[in-house]
């Protein structure tokens, strides 16, 4: 940052932070000087897999839904219910099941993209 300038933005999908990278991290350049990264982290596809509009796919998300698929919790509880059904990827089947929570939670370590698309799911 100079004099108040964000001179680069990187763009991460939720969940993919390089390892031992932050939000708003300040990082080292080759030459020393002190470099301020404003990353932006976004939700994959229209918030599709952030089930408690949080802004991310993480494992909380994950949780949450496996939580709702073994009737721990009911649809009600969360927020964005719909942005649950993301399996299998690229033709959701219509479901919130544990093949969406274990997407969404290898989603948030990296495993598969975030850009997810969802299928139209109501809570009834």
């Amino acid at each position: 940052m100079v004099g108040g300038e964000v001179l680069n933005t990187l763009t991460f999908a939720a969940g993919s932070l390089p390892p031992g990278l932050l939000a708003n991290d300040t990082v080292d350049a080759s030459d020393h000087l002190p470099v301020l990264l404003d990353l932006e982290i976004v939700a994959g596809g229209d918030g599709c897999g952030d089930v408690n509009s949080d802004g991310a796919i993480n494992v909380i998300d994950a949780m949450l839904v496996a939580q709702f698929t073994v009737g721990l919790r009911a649809c009600t509880t969360l927020s964005s219910f719909g942005n649950c059904d993301v399996s299998p990827p690229g033709a959701p089947d219509g479901t919130c099941s544990i093949a969406d929570a274990l997407r969404m939670a290898q989603c948030s370590v990296g495993l598969v993209s975030c850009d997810m698309v969802c299928g139209a799911l109501a809570c009834n």
